[in-house]
This record gives C-alpha cells, sequence and structure tokens, in this order.
C-alpha cells in the first residue's frame, strides 16, 4: 500500500492516518440480507409486470368482442389470485442466483485487492457460468 512520507506509521508497519490506511468495507449479514430483499423485490416487480402483460395479451386475444372486453381488470384479478404464489417462487429462484453472482464479484475484488490471480480467473469462470445459468432461469 502507497505511504505519504508525512504518514505516521505504527508499530506493526500499518498506515495510522485516514489517507494512507487500506479501505475498509464491513460487509455483514445487514447487507447481504438487505442486497437480497432488493434483488428478490426487482426480480417481482419484474416477473409480475410480464405475467400481468402476457396475461392481458391473452386475454384479449381468445375473446370475441375485442371493444367490450375489460382484459386489464381481468388480467389483475387472475394473475393476484391464481399466479403470485409462481411469481414469488420464480423471483427467488431468480433472486439467489444473482445473490451468488454477486457474492462472487465482490470475492473476486477481494482477490485483486489480494493480487491473487489463480482466484480471480477462477471466480471469474464461475461468474461466467453463473451468467448462462441466470439467463437460461430467466
Amino acid at each position: 500500500v502507497w505511504k505519504d512520507p508525512e504518514c505516521d506509521v505504527g508499530p506493526n508497519g500499518e498506515a495510522l492516518c485516514w489517507r494512507c490506511a487500506p479501505p475498509r468495507f464491513a460487509l455483514d449479514v445487514r447487507f447481504a440480507l438487505s442486497l437480497f430483499v432488493f434483488l428478490w423485490n426487482n426480480a417481482f416487480n419484474i416477473a409480475t409486470g410480464q405475467m400481468l402483460i402476457a396475461m392481458a395479451v391473452s386475454l384479449w386475444f381468445f375473446t370475441t368482442e375485442k371493444a367490450s372486453a375489460f382484459v386489464v381488470v381481468r388480467s389483475l384479478k387472475t394473475v393476484f389470485r391464481y399466479h403470485l404464489g409462481t411469481i414469488a417462487f420464480g423471483s427467488f429462484i431468480v433472486a439467489v442466483v444473482e445473490w451468488i453472482r454477486y457474492v462472487m464479484k465482490y470475492f473476486e475484488k477481494q482477490a485483486e485487492a489480494q493480487k491473487n490471480r489463480v482466484m480471480v480467473v477462477l471466480l471469474k469462470i464461475l461468474q461466467c457460468c453463473m451468467w448462462c445459468f441466470e439467463k437460461c432461469i430467466k
């Protein structure tokens, strides 16, 4: 780590001032849980929108009197009554996969900071595999 010549150095060689000290990113359980909840809510909202659009289009397409059909209201009722659990479960799976990808990205950045090239390459390969898996389940 680069140290300022005017910086105070402790007995074990670590910097005592804020300019020369390495960054301290404390990621705890609360942050991980908040990130997962954010990813789950995001996936849930996207899946709900896609399901509502698909239901409204299918109801409109298969009705005979297209001008008098309230397809959006009917699709809202159908989706929220029968398909909300499916949407929640599917978005949970997507959120878990995305969360694992973000954790791997964090580990990759930590390995880069420690200049561990083998671990960086291994984590990039795993992230690529997880990206492909995520695209398949989406």
